[in-house]
């Protein structure tokens, strides 16, 4: 499920993971143009439970970004029940994905449209940018390994 309009890619700002949670509160608060999303993959009940020494900051940081994405319904309902003031949106999505839909909109008009036009202010440059901590579980190399694909790709 999208949202039936998406911002120019040049102000949002997707950060994954509840432990950046913070950031995007800071960017939310500190750049209101942008649009903030962040997706969070730890059951809101733990994060919650394991947060009550600062139940009230991390409430707070709740309401920041534009778009929350949670994996399962049961998040999507605990985040209502914690947060209840929360004005933004609220994304359902499961962590797996649905290769044939990937691979459409992968060949799509549109994504070709996206990766053809002309890129500005970095001209035909591309910029990945990847912030994450570093441990065995997060299949760094692999991660290097695919951005030199997608930078020697023609």
């Amino acid at each position: 499920m999208r949202p039936a309009v998406w911002p120019p890619l040049s102000s949002l700002v997707w950060v994954h993971d509840h432990h950046l949670l913070p950031v995007s509160q800071m960017l939310a608060r500190e750049r209101p143009d942008l649009v903030v999303g962040l997706s969070i993959d730890t059951p809101i009940e733990a994060m919650v439970l394991a947060g009550r020494p600062i139940a009230a900051e991390l409430g707070e940081a709740l309401t920041a970004p534009a778009l929350i994405g949670v994996q399962k319904r049961r998040d999507f309902e605990a985040l209502q029940r914690f947060c209840p003031s929360r004005r933004g949106g609220t994304l359902v999505s499961p962590a797996s994905i649905d290769p044939v839909e990937l691979t459409a909109l992968a060949e799509s008009r549109a994504t070709r449209a996206l990766i053809e036009r002309p890129r500005t202010p970095l001209g035909s440059r591309l910029l990945v940018v990847g912030v994450d901590r570093i441990d065995y579980t997060k299949a760094i190399p692999q991660r290097m390994d695919a951005i030199e694909h997608l930078v020697k790709a023609p």
